[in-house]
């Protein structure tokens, strides 16, 4: 993901054309408000399993269920963005943008927060719909431990191979341990190893993927 300011959709969709002559795919550009996502569509699968959702509306951190109406909302959500990748990328048979109305989907109950986090693929993601949310969301945040997911990797080629953070996302403490989500990480790392595996470029190649878990007390959170 990278900042908008620093990257205008004509250089994003330049530079995704010049990766989709390297690599095995083409890449489609999504705009979200200010950040600019470069995406491989064949990895959206609209009958995915979604994300588990995490809410805060009670005033604490809690699992959205699945098969309540926030959970089957956040769910369509989820399945609907996955498709809107993959639909574009059919349509137009190159690299292609997207741009994503934040506001059509906050009216669904997705704020940025989760539908960033529903585009990087998290296995969880936070129920956001609103600015109101998002400060509750961080209030809540702010108080408690978290738990700190990462993927890192390396660049070969002659390049530098010590391990870098290239995703991360943060579930409560209070959450954890869980069964299903510790089963949904070790399937996302596994996803990540295959794509890492076959990503390259230029004579760039990552290197091994490793996944750590990290516990952090309360700290300022600002979502």
């Amino acid at each position: 993901m990278l900042d908008y300011a620093l990257l205008t959709p004509k250089i994003a969709l330049e530079l995704a054309r010049q990766a989709s002559l390297l690599g095995d795919c083409l890449l489609t550009v999504a705009q979200l408000a200010d950040c600019t996502f470069f995406l491989r569509p064949d990895r959206y699968l609209p009958d995915a399993a979604p994300p588990l959702f995490i809410d805060f509306t009670s005033g604490t951190a809690t699992w959205v269920e699945p098969g309540s109406e926030r959970g089957t909302s956040l769910a369509g959500v989820a399945a609907e963005v996955r498709a809107s990748v993959a639909r574009r990328a059919v349509a137009s048979g190159a690299p292609c943008l997207l741009t994503l109305d934040c506001d059509r989907w906050a009216a669904r109950g997705a704020a940025l927060p989760t539908l960033a986090g529903i585009l990087l693929g998290y296995p969880a993601v936070y129920a956001i719909g609103s600015q109101e949310e998002g400060a509750q969301a961080a209030r809540c945040l702010s108080s408690g431990g978290l738990v700190l997911h990462s993927l890192t990797a390396g660049l070969q080629a002659g390049r530098d191979p010590s391990p870098q953070a290239i995703l991360a996302y943060s579930v409560p403490a209070s959450l954890l341990p869980d069964t299903e989500m510790d089963e949904r990480a070790s399937a996302w790392e596994a996803e990540v190893r295959v794509a890492a595996a076959v990503a390259q470029g230029g004579g760039w190649a990552w290197g091994d993927v490793g996944r750590s878990r990290a516990a952090a007390g309360p700290r300022p959170v600002v979502l």
